[in-house]
């Protein structure tokens, strides 16, 4: 069953959300916010979605896997270990504008 939640709470528990599923983020909305709300479904529900033809919610939303949310979040905490949510979110905001992961610039 689909299900509304924050970006603040799938970051704050990525590892425990299953990977399996998918996030959909407003697409209203130009850069995600920890309280921004988004929908995560099951790839039966999209199907469902699919098959109704649903526009309106492919108008509406854009999605990644959480497969994807992870190897971000992943990929961020090798470069610095442990990560803030508020690093977390640049880096999701990061790959969701430019489709490739961030690259933490060290300075010495």
């Amino acid at each position: 069953m689909s299900k509304n939640i924050l970006v603040f709470n799938v970051l704050a528990n990525v590892d425990e959300i299953d990977e399996t599923l998918n996030i959909y983020f407003p697409r209203e909305i130009d850069i995600l916010k920890l309280d921004t709300i988004s929908v995560l479904l099951s790839d039966e529900e999209l199907a469902e979605i699919d098959e109704k033809d649903d526009t309106e919610f492919d108008s509406k939303y854009y999605g990644v896997g959480m497969n994807v949310v992870k190897d971000i979040i992943d990929n961020l905490n090798q470069q610095l270990k442990t990560s803030t949510l508020e690093q977390k979110l640049e880096a999701l905001n990061f790959y969701l504008d430019n489709d490739a992961f961030i690259e933490i610039n060290y300075k010495n």
